[in-house]
């Protein structure tokens, strides 16, 4: 049985996808932990980039800081 919904991990699946062909990027967070165990997936995709690519996040799907959690979202 999932935590999440399988609608939930199935789009941040597909989100994951599409990230590592036009990124580079260390995955962090749920996804790296089912990855490692296969335990349980995730509803949402934690990455950590470098400078450059934090660029190109920005340009390419509209990232935006997150005051609130000192951390960057997608808008």
């Amino acid at each position: 049985m999932e935590f999440w919904n399988e609608i939930a991990i199935d789009k941040s699946f597909k989100i994951l996808q599409e990230l590592r062909r036009k990124f580079d990027f260390v995955l962090i967070g749920g996804w790296a932990v089912y990855f490692l165990t296969k335990a349980i997936k995730s509803k949402d995709v934690d990455v950590i980039v470098d400078y450059k690519e934090l660029s190109r996040l920005r340009t390419s799907i509209g990232i935006q800081k997150n005051d609130f959690l000192k951390n960057m979202r997608q808008k």
